[in-house]
């Protein structure tokens, strides 16, 4: 599958915040994983299963004794004007030798699904194996689940990472009801919602 490049809103940033078509956008390259939760969000990357191409963002975070891994997609040229989609992927601990994979939750219909525990042949390799549901767009839902098809990888880049000029630009940038999943303001509190029940206390 051929992926076309989209605009994001941190691509717009780096070059300045240049008017020119989404389709002339690439996707910020993925940067080297020095750290050991950049080498996580590396390791557990998932494999997203969709026609059209998007970057990926990442943002990880300790959540009740649990590693949390946020992987999101903005789709700017969707069905509704502004697009965000995210999964959280549950790990053990991003230190260990072969850290593992525990629950996965992915977005939809303006809430998570969680997958308690997600199942072996929704994985290749390490990471999961997203499909972004379009088939009900005539109702505008929107929503990612896991497959058993293989995907294509996209570029990830992870929140710390990020241009200073970057963060603000997706900190600040009003997607009107498609809230920005892993800014300051909502990231620990979909955390939170995604949390799978076996995490509840």
């Amino acid at each position: 599958m051929i992926l076309h490049m989209l605009a994001t809103i941190a691509s717009l940033a780096a070059a300045h915040a240049a008017v020119i078509d989404y389709n002339e956008i690439e996707p910020l390259a993925q940067p080297e994983a020095v750290t050991v939760s950049e080498k996580a969000a590396v390791k557990f990357k998932p494999e997203l299963r969709i026609s059209d191409g998007s970057q990926v963002y990442g943002r990880s975070a300790w959540h009740n004794d649990v590693w949390a891994i946020m992987y999101a997609w903005y789709f700017p040229n969707d069905e509704v004007t502004h697009n965000w989609e995210n999964i959280v992927v549950w790990i053990d601990n991003p230190a260990l030798e072969e850290p593992k994979v525990l629950d996965i939750s992915t977005t939809s219909s303006g809430g998570y699904v969680r997958y308690s525990p997600p199942e072996k042949s929704d994985f290749d390799g390490d990471g999961p194996q997203i499909n972004y549901d379009v088939e009900s767009s005539t109702s505008y839902h929107h929503g990612l689940d896991t497959t058993s098809r293989g995907g294509d990888f996209q570029d990830l880049i992870m929140w710390d990472q990020l241009t200073e000029e970057a963060r603000a630009a997706l900190q600040n940038t009003n997607f009107g009801e498609a809230a920005m999943p892993f800014k300051d303001g909502n990231f620990t509190a979909n955390l939170a919602f995604a949390k799978p029940y076996t995490f509840l206390n």
